[in-house]
């Protein structure tokens, strides 16, 4: 089962919304750009743009551009983790040297041009770890903010003691009032 090129523009294209002022409908108008709020489109568009930054990251930590992190087990199964993607969100690990950071923008910037996706820097931020020289300079590079851990990313503790009772109390009493409704 396929759907033809035309109506797969025409339902993309002829989209009309309108306004509800004191529960009535007030004119229609066209969309300038994009897809609504929650078309089913958005994640698979999403996967593929993300699929090509993906493999860009992925080829210039072959190339030994940028260092990621390493992680695995004492059987020797590494690996390096230079990006995490999830939803609409993008982890991205390098060196904490000046050189990586500079490779890290640029490849941002060829995304950019490639595919038209524009990265709110001013929206992203470096979270070092441990100590790292010339932070400011790096996080001026990437025209981003500096915070410092332990953090919070999609609600759970990052960089905390994740034995500690207090970091898990807010979390452990968000469940309970939703399992008690």
């Amino acid at each position: 089962m396929g759907f033809g090129n035309r109506w797969i523009k025409y339902s993309l294209t002829t989209i009309k919304y309108s306004v509800l002022i004191n529960k009535g409908l007030v004119g229609f108008f066209s969309p300038q750009k994009g897809l609504r709020q929650g078309d089913p489109l958005s994640p698979f568009l999403f996967i593929l743009a993300m699929e090509c930054l993906s493999k860009m990251f992925q080829k210039t930590c072959q190339l030994q551009w940028i260092e990621g992190f390493k992680g695995g087990s004492p059987t020797g199964n590494n690996v390096t983790v230079s990006h995490l993607l999830y939803a609409d969100d993008t982890l991205l690990f390098c060196g904490a040297d000046r050189s990586q950071v500079i490779k890290l923008n640029l490849i941002l910037h060829i995304f950019e041009v490639v595919s038209g996706l524009h990265t709110n820097m001013s929206k992203s931020t470096i979270y070092p770890i441990n100590s790292v020289p010339n932070l400011v300079e790096q996080a001026g590079i990437m025209c981003c903010n500096i915070r410092s851990f332990p953090t919070t990313y999609l609600g759970l503790p990052l960089g905390a003691n994740f034995k500690a009772n207090e970091i898990w109390s807010g979390i452990i009493e968000k469940f309970e009032k939703k399992l008690a409704t």
